[in-house]
């Protein structure tokens, strides 16, 4: 990796660190879309809008 200063165990860390973090919010989206309780959560799809508004991961994040 050229834009960071890290090498070795502390660049192992930090990918593993967001790794981790990323799952989570795609483990809280899912769980939060099967509770059905993604309208509470993040905004309203508008009428005639066909896709989504909101990713797993963002309503995760949201939630």
């Amino acid at each position: 990796m050229t834009g960071t200063s890290l090498k070795g165990n502390r660049l192992i860390n930090i990918i593993l660190l967001v790794t981790l973090a990323y799952s989570s919010a795609i483990l809280e989206g899912t769980d939060i879309g099967r509770k059905k309780l993604e309208k509470y959560v993040c905004r309203r799809q508008e009428p005639k809008k066909k896709y989504r508004r909101r990713s797993t991961f963002g309503v995760g994040l949201d939630g």
